[in-house]
């Protein structure tokens, strides 16, 4: 079979030390199911070095694109989609590093398999924590994971924004709506457009967890609208359908990790606090202009 054709689309907003460490990551990629067409990188109204940084390679296959106002990650997707052509765009975070030199050959598995997939998603792993808010925070994230682990039928959660790839058949149709819950939205698009969505845990990519109190009250008030936002969008009974984890299942996920790491789970529980409190006491932003988190951008080797 003919290796298919790959777009690399990555948004970015003020990641010009990231996509430094990013870029030679993606270049260096062992593709033995695909060829790499290009890296289509675009700035969303950056205003450090993301543009320059990128032309520095000097590289045939890297293209950048100065947005000049900033838009939302949403809107820059969806212009990576409008300019590409290959069989499949693979959609990365600037802020996210590949677990290893196969990772795109392994999110890209699924279309040369006859699996009949039209989008898959890769594994986003916390690197360590380096201080007490990211113990926390990956406390939080160890909690959850074993939840869904335990929930049968919750597939939706492994659709993860930080790595995808999507057929060219579902990115010419797809398009994200102005909306600070994108990380799902494409499971829930393809609900009864007969697109196939399969999850490639071993397509790792590794991400910096929150580093401060306020970065991640940021991004869990965020992610705690995303239910209301989906169901707006979609209805709430099919949004209650696929969103399957329920509280006893977090409880009994806590109460698991609570025996082999108290201290953690404890601070994990009052964040968890503070961020039902400032979803209440903040005003309710759904849009795709969230503040960037600036304790998540600095990536390490």
């Amino acid at each position: 079979m003919a290796k298919q054709s790959l777009t690399i689309g990555i948004p970015a907003y003020n990641e010009a030390g990231n996509l430094s460490r990013l870029l030679p990551a993606l270049l260096s990629q062992h593709h033995t199911r695909y060829y790499l067409q290009r890296i289509l990188v675009v700035s969303d109204g950056s205003s450090d070095r993301t543009v320059s940084e990128v032309r520095s390679f000097n590289h045939p296959l890297l293209t950048v694109v100065a947005g000049r106002r900033r838009l939302g990650k949403p809107a820059r997707v969806n212009q990576i989609f409008s300019h590409s052509s290959s069989d499949i765009v693979a959609i990365i975070d600037a802020d996210v590093l590949p677990g290893s030199s196969s990772t795109l050959d392994l999110l890209t598995a699924p279309f040369a398999s006859g699996s009949g997939a039209h989008f898959t998603s890769g594994h986003a792993i916390p690197f360590p924590p380096a201080n007490l808010i990211q113990t926390a925070a990956f406390a939080g994230a160890r909690i959850w994971d074993l939840a869904v682990k335990q929930t049968p039928k919750s597939q939706v959660y492994r659709c993860v924004g930080q790595i995808r790839a999507f057929s060219r058949p579902m990115y010419r149709q797809l398009r994200f709506p102005d909306s600070s819950s994108e990380d799902v939205y494409p499971y829930l698009f393809a609900v009864g457009r007969h697109f196939k969505f399969r999850s490639c845990p071993r397509a790792v990519v590794y991400f910096h967890l929150p580093g401060s109190v306020t970065d991640y009250l940021r991004q869990q008030t965020r992610y705690l609208r995303s239910r209301f936002v989906h169901s707006s969008r979609f209805g709430s009974d099919l949004v209650n359908k696929y969103f399957v984890v329920n509280t006893a299942a977090k409880l009994r996920a806590l109460a698991v990790y609570f025996l082999r790491h108290p201290l953690a789970s404890g601070l994990y529980l009052g964040l968890a606090i503070l961020s039902h409190l400032s979803l209440f006491a903040s005003p309710p932003d759904t849009t795709s202009l969230w503040d960037m988190s600036v304790s998540t951008k600095k990536l390490s080797l």
